[in-house]
């Protein structure tokens, strides 16, 4: 007699209730582990001559990947529908920090670009934070209407006014590497979301063009 076999299960580890994948999580520690080798590597020299101690770079990088692995687990934490409850807000928070490092006064020049805003010893770049918080709104609105932008141009057109908008602020600082990032990964999640190609492909021709336009 032959036994139906189970179907098999993907392995996890469980923090607080939320899976985190094993190969996901181990992947990212090998290149924060191989990050943090190469600053050693590259900063000894200059950490001695600027700041005479050949260890200081390497010492305030790991500094942050603890403050960061904290964030993450803090983060990892919080329940999904909580995120998915408060991500237009947190979208628009994000969205003032860019407008605010604009303002004269506020935001820290570096090397022609404004994007810092200090805080003493820190500077807070709110790019990063626009990052995280358009792929959270991006992904809650092509699940909460899914059937919409799959039939209605509307629908599919909705959260691109919110990209546009952000993208705008980011070549007004200028990051034109954060706002590639940004268009990449909306696209990528559009795209697995099943939008249909004639709405699909236009966009993709609309985003190369508007890129190509502005690399040149």
């Amino acid at each position: 007699m032959s036994m139906a076999r189970k179907p098999s299960t993907p392995l996890h580890i469980t923090v607080t209730g939320c899976p985190v994948d094993p190969m996901i999580a181990g992947i990212s520690v090998f290149l924060l582990l191989y990050g943090l080798v190469m600053v050693g590597s590259a900063s000894l020299e200059i950490g001695a001559k600027t700041y005479h101690d050949p260890f200081y770079l390497l010492t305030r990088h790991s500094a942050y990947l603890v403050l960061s692995a904290i964030a993450a687990v803090a983060a990892i934490s919080v329940p999904i529908k909580m995120w998915q409850k408060y991500d237009a807000l947190l979208l628009a928070l994000s969205l003032f920090v860019l407008a605010v490092v604009l303002v004269p006064g506020i935001g820290k020049e570096v090397n022609g670009s404004t994007r810092w805003i200090p805080l003493g010893p820190f500077s807070f770049q709110g790019s990063e934070f626009v990052k995280l918080f358009i792929m959270m709104y991006m992904a809650g609105y092509l699940v909460r209407r899914k059937d919409e932008i799959e039939t209605s141009l509307s629908g599919f057109s909705k959260p691109f006014v919110v990209l546009t908008l952000i993208v705008l602020l980011l070549l007004a600082q200028p990051d034109f590497g954060a706002a590639i990032v940004i268009i990449s990964a909306a696209m990528g999640m559009i795209f697995l979301a099943g939008v249909p190609i004639r709405f699909f492909l236009p966009l993709v021709a609309l985003c190369v063009s508007a890129v190509a336009l502005l690399w040149a």
